[in-house]
């Protein structure tokens, strides 16, 4: 893999991750089209777009966690 083709997959998935970011959705949408594009095998796809929507949300909650009201929290936890 050449260091173009790299620069196009980071910025593939960076575009996709913006879309989730942004919207709270959208991030394989946009990026696999657009690997697709590149030629890069499905299941490489796959794998990455999970990598990075896992990135993501983890990002999410962890730079969220104060906001977040733990007593509706427990309740919607204990909910069946």
């Amino acid at each position: 893999m050449t260091i173009s083709s790299i620069i196009l997959v980071v910025a593939a998935v960076f575009i996709g991750a913006l879309m989730r970011t942004m919207f709270g959705f959208g991030e394989a949408i946009v990026s696999m089209p657009l690997l697709a594009l590149l030629h890069i095998p499905l299941n490489t796809s796959v794998s990455l777009i999970g990598l990075a929507g896992l990135t993501v949300a983890s990002l999410t909650v962890v730079s969220g966690w104060r906001h977040i009201e733990r007593s509706v929290l427990i309740r919607l936890a204990l909910q069946r």
